[in-house]
């Protein structure tokens, strides 16, 4: 490089834009200079940077490297390495992360939705469980309610798996570590054995085989044909500059999250490619079951060689026949022996029921796939409209969340899942009218113990006991300690069933669901269950100018109880970290903990901006008394809190204008 001190105009080599530059400007740092430069930075020196401490660095947005190197570099050179990260795809890396962030809440939302549904068709089937002893066939006989639902709750256990699968890959996407050393996640290493769906299918498969079978290999997910972090690290290190320059661009990228993005969007290609190979077994799976003989196929066999006088020359232990295994016996215990034929019977069953495990979970992962490769073609295609937007509220099972921004065309599984809906409405109608007439079956009430007593008798199970009604049940029919007829009849009073402290302004009347025990949230409530990445999103769609309202303890940091912030006994949550850095003028700290100075000490030493604004209430004052007075009329605000008495204070729950987060750090 030309040491020469220009003065006059330059031309940036990657933007091609000419400036003007004053005397001085044209020259790089020396090592010395830029490490010293670096000092004025917000937060730890980027120069500093390693595996061990890159979680204390401010992240996630491409802005936050802008300051870096324009605050560092000389104009020109800032301008170069800004164009040539950009040109590498940088900028489309984030908004491949940033759809991933919200579709795998997406993808918790349809879980939950999917488990509840599926713990719904199991207490139906477990009330319909039922079958008629068939003289004439010599074999038991479903009811047409229990073979129903038990054919509805396999096929919706695959579409919780399908739908689990979609999850987790989201979240091992988004958990790559931030360091490049750091190591990958065990699922992503194992693609596709860690996806439940295939080891479904490879389960289906081998059930069919005559001998036992032998597993076949499991095809290898290769490296993406193009690794968009190497680009951009070979870009780095053709920039004709010296060494410490480019490492110093390389380390920022590191601080700021690029290099998790470029990752992430990396194994994103790996995690296609698996939910490919998952597809494709599925559906060559499902393809041979299908040419299986069904149960009532064989049943209508059974019958043909009974009428012939034909039910083999041996018996099978009756209790065989749901191991799949054959053993010769005359019968156990008083069962009726079993001919091979029958035993022809159980294996058509364990058949059928692999065909609806792979029937359920099929759709989903499909769209799972779609979406995936929906992400990288937005990013591949330079499109700017967003395709989800999530908090971390848990649906009700009646409705889609009202948290959920998702693209035109997106199911979420809502077919299959309207179908199981109407048949457990169906079927619920019919169980309660069972129970007010005949009271619970007998093979319930077998499972049932007695009314818990003041008596000195054995004490109840307290994860099987309904504490308003005392009567045990099974697990199944117990969620936190009530029953759900208990549940229904609690939350029909609108209050909480699970909290006997929560408040009867903790819950939504809407969807009949607690803010707090539930995990949910309601839009026409205007209070959102999310974490960090959730306050950000939402800020940016109020506006530039909606005021931001952050607590401190247990929120921004992770003190509790107005406890002083110390610096590497405390941290800040780096989401919230970050908005503070991009939207210093909108944003305010209103906490109850009254160590003022020491709370801007301890944001300036992690990064935040000079001049943040940091409000002490005393109880009990609201702190809307500090937020609303500086809201225009038809301004916009987020208040957030992890505490639900804050959002529900008269004050803040009756204005439009505020928008109440629930935050949370931890999320499933």
């Amino acid at each position: 490089l030309s040491q020469i001190v220009h003065v006059g105009t330059s031309t940036c080599r990657g933007c091609k834009m000419e400036m003007a530059l004053p005397s001085g400007v044209d020259v790089l740092p020396s090592a010395e200079a830029l490490r010293e430069a670096c000092r004025k930075l917000p937060g730890a020196h980027v120069l500093d940077v390693n595996l061990g401490n890159v979680n204390d660095y401010c992240c996630g947005a491409f802005a936050l490297v802008e300051r870096d190197l324009e605050a560092v570099l000389p104009p020109r050179f800032a301008c170069e390495a800004l164009s040539c990260l950009r040109v590498a795809g940088v900028r489309e890396a984030f908004r491949v992360r940033e759809e991933l962030v919200n579709y795998k809440k997406v993808a918790l939302h349809m879980h939950h939705q999917g488990n509840l549904l599926e713990r719904r068709l199991a207490q139906l089937a477990t009330f319909f469980r039922s079958s008629e002893w068939n003289e004439q066939q010599a074999f038991y006989v479903h009811t047409p309610e229990r073979a129903v639902l038990s054919a509805a709750l396999t096929q919706c256990r695959g579409r919780c798996e399908a739908s689990y699968d979609a999850r987790v890959l989201g979240k091992f996407l988004c958990g790559l570590g931030r360091h490049p050393e750091s190591s990958l996640p065990i699922g992503l290493v194992e693609l596709p054995n860690s996806l439940r769906c295939f080891g479904a299918a490879r389960a289906a498969s081998l059930a069919m085989s005559i001998d036992g079978g032998s597993k076949a290999p499991v095809p290898n997910i290769p490296r993406p044909p193009r690794s968009w972090h190497s680009e951009v690290l070979e870009a780095i290190a053709a920039l004709p500059w010296p060494e410490h320059a480019r490492e110093f661009v390389r380390l920022s990228c590191i601080c700021r999250g690029v290099d998790k993005a470029l990752r992430i969007r990396d194994e994103l290609w790996r995690a296609r490619e698996a939910l490919r190979v998952a597809i494709a077994q599925a559906e060559a799976t499902l393809k041979e079951l299908s040419a299986q003989p069904s149960p009532e196929q064989v049943a209508e066999e059974i019958l043909a060689a009974a009428e012939h006088g034909d039910t083999g020359s041996q018996n099978v232990n009756a209790r065989s026949v749901g191991k799949g295994t054959c053993d010769v016996d005359e019968g156990v215990g008083g069962a009726p022996p079993v001919t091979p034929l029958m035993e022809r019977m159980a294996a058509s069953v364990r058949i059928r029921r692999h065909f609806n495990m792979l029937t359920g979970c099929l759709p989903f992962l499909r769209e799972s796939l779609r979406w995936f490769d929906a992400i990288e073609a937005c990013a591949d295609n330079g499109d700017s409209r967003r395709l989800f937007v999530a908090g971390d509220a848990r649906i009700s099972p009646d409705a889609m969340p009202p948290a959920i921004c998702v693209p035109t065309g997106f199911e979420g599984g809502k077919a299959q899942d309207d179908l199981w809906r109407r048949l457990s409405q169906h079927h619920g109608v019919e169980m309660r009218r069972r129970l007010a007439v005949d009271g619970w079956p007998s093979h319930v009430i077998e499972r049932r113990g007695l009314i818990a007593s003041s008596g000195g008798g054995a004490p109840l199970d307290k994860n099987k006991a309904c504490r308003l009604c005392c009567r045990q049940f099974s697990a199944l029919w117990v969620h936190r300690g009530i029953c759900c007829e208990c549940e229904d009849a609690v939350r029909d009073d609108g209050r909480c069933p699970f909290g006997e402290r929560c408040s009867a302004s903790w819950f939504c009347p809407h969807e009949r669901k607690c803010f707090v025990c539930d995990a949910h949230s309601c839009e026409e409530c205007r209070i959102f269950r999310g974490d960090g990445e959730f306050v950000v999103g939402l800020a940016g769609r109020l506006g530039a100018n909606a005021m931001v309202a952050l607590d401190f303890d247990r929120t921004l940091a992770s003190t509790r109880s107005g406890a002083r912030p110390v610096m590497g006994q405390h941290d800040v949550d780096v989401d919230l970290l970050s908005l503070l850095c991009l939207r210093p003028a909108s944003c305010t700290i209103i906490t109850r903990n009254s160590h003022t100075d020491a709370i801007r000490t301890f944001l300036l030493a992690h990064g935040a901006p000079e001049g943040l604004t940091v409000q002490t209430v005393k109880r009990p004052t609201s702190k809307a008394e500090r937020l609303l007075p500086h809201l225009a009329p038809e301004a916009k605000a987020v208040l957030v809190d992890d505490s639900i008495a804050e959002l529900v204070d008269p004050m803040i729950a009756s204005d439009p204008r505020v928008h109440r987060v629930l935050f949370v750090r931890a999320l499933f």
